[in-house]
């Protein structure tokens, strides 16, 4: 191996496309970002322009390509990352005939409440371990096959982006197996497609790409800009897995003993298992790492989405070029206001774990002359962290509690957060300082070595921090308050 090379993780967001290039030593050489738009439309469409996303990958890449080259570094690996839960159609060729549907997609929720009323669906979500909600693929291809069935012709795929994107690249259709566990079509345990789902939606395993471990690699990536910008055909890509998989790997999460609660578009609270767990009575998702590892978790919309949603309610069209800046003060400040009796429910944009219900509405509780719009900001970041309490309170009942929970995703850069996550859990919280967990997972993958795993461990940095015990005390009370107001509007939860 030369002896000075790199690795570069590519992560495909849901808001934002990322890469990020380490060297031999485990240093981070160089990282970019381009953000992707979404469609947000009636009856709950969100979708993406397929062109558009492979437009804003492939120029990270190549950014991180020509920084390579300028550093003398050779890409010996890339690893790939992806969030879960979006569908696309394609012709054999790979021409799309639908836009992207992201997970956030919620037209199949009448689909999915019949589904999970049915004992089939029940089912179904034991043996594949993904939840049956409008979030799924696998739902939302019942929707596709009542109202739109010739696009399920044979002849046409069923895709996610990220396989698309790798059939652009190495022309073949391929899948890895935590990724075919979030289409809700995978069996788990028989590792292979899930027969009586295939046959509730009226496809043939032919239209599905062929399932690989998330160890699988390919060279000879043909895309021509990114061949122009220095990468050579002995360039190993991994295929990698889904953005939450490749994060508890990141942070070394792979058992019962921890927790990881991530915050980005969505958030999530994830453990490790060495055996499938479902539960049909709180829906925790169960995907495959490798032959031995499950990762297990509870999807919530409820995150950063939240806060965008509620900056485009505070400023609406005279928002600021600025405004990543605006909310980042926003954030910063929010660590010194007290709420007293105000709430946020932070649902606006329906809700998967624990509410499961795509009809839900954010509320402000208790809102008084007196606050501002620094209240909501700091209402809106506790009502995230008070619905990861529940999720982790629902998520311990099948695997223990957790000793310590890991904190991944930007909104941990303020420490004020961090401490109130302690107060809220009751347990040690800790802080990583990777710049991104699940890019960091997809380039340890790739690497596939002790040495360069070593290597990153060096250069990590992480902070710890313990309840506070009088705060855990408050924060107990307000935890309290926060579950008896979502009962009064969801008696199911």
């Amino acid at each position: 191996m030369d002896d000075k090379f790199c690795v570069i993780g590519l992560d495909l967001g849901t808001t934002s496309v990322k890469t990020l290039t380490v060297d031999q030593t485990g240093v981070t050489r160089f990282r970019a970002a381009r953000k992707i738009s979404t469609n947000i439309g009636p009856n709950g469409r969100a979708v993406q322009d397929p062109f558009e996303i492979r437009d804003a990958l492939n120029s990270v890449f190549e950014l991180a390509l020509h920084a390579a080259r300028k550093d003398g570094l050779l890409v010996h690996r890339v690893g790939f990352s992806a969030a879960m839960h979006s569908l696309m159609i394609v012709s054999e060729e790979g021409e799309p005939l639908t836009q992207a549907m992201t997970w956030m997609d919620s037209r199949a929720k009448k689909q999915a409440e019949l589904l999970w009323e049915s004992l089939n669906g029940k089912k179904i979500y034991e043996e594949t371990g993904t939840p049956i909600h409008a979030m799924s693929p696998f739902v939302k291809l019942v929707w596709l096959r009542e109202t739109q069935p010739q696009l399920l012709k044979m002849g046409n795929r069923i895709a996610s982006v990220k396989e698309w994107i790798w059939h652009a690249w190495f022309d073949e259709w391929m899948i890895d197996e935590s990724m075919a566990g979030a289409t809700g079509l995978y069996d788990v345990e028989k590792r292979s497609w899930h027969e009586h789902a295939l046959t509730r939606i009226g496809v043939n395993p032919a239209q599905l790409s062929r399932i690989v471990p998330t160890s699988y690699r390919q060279a000879g990536c043909r895309e021509t800009r990114l061949q122009l910008a220095g990468l050579t055909a002995d360039t190993l890509f991994s295929i990698g897995s889904t953005d939450g998989v490749l994060a508890n790997l990141a942070l070394g999460v792979t058992d019962s003993s921890k927790m990881v609660f991530t915050v980005g578009t969505s958030m999530a609270v994830r453990s490790g298992a060495k055996r499938k767990v479902t539960n049909p009575s709180l829906r925790p998702f169960c995907y495959r790492l490798d032959d031995q590892r499950f990762v297990i978790g509870a999807p919530s919309n409820s995150g950063g989405v939240i806060l965008e949603w509620l900056m485009n309610m505070l400023y609406g069209d005279d928002r600021a070029e600025n405004v990543d800046e605006t909310l980042a003060v926003l954030i910063r400040d929010a660590g010194n206001v007290e709420l007293q009796s105000l709430y946020c429910l932070p649902y606006a944009a329906g809700e998967r774990a624990p509410l499961w219900d795509e009809e839900a509405k954010a509320s402000f509780i208790g809102l008084h002359l007196k606050h501002q719009k620094i209240h909501l900001v700091r209402a809106a970041i506790e009502g995230m962290i008070y619905n990861a309490k529940w999720l982790i309170d629902n998520l311990s009942a099948s695997t223990g509690n957790p000793e310590q929970v890991y904190l991944s995703g930007k909104l941990f850069d303020e420490l004020w957060i961090c401490q109130l996550c302690a107060n809220v859990f009751g347990v040690p919280v800790v802080r990583q300082t990777l710049e991104d967990a699940s890019t960091i997972g997809a380039i340890l993958l790739a690497a596939d070595t002790a040495e360069f795993a070593q290597s990153l461990k060096r250069c990590e940095r992480s902070e710890k921090m313990d309840p506070e015990e009088e705060m855990e005390e408050v924060q107990r009370l307000r935890f309290k308050e926060y579950q008896r107001l979502c009962r009064l509007l969801y008696p199911s939860a």
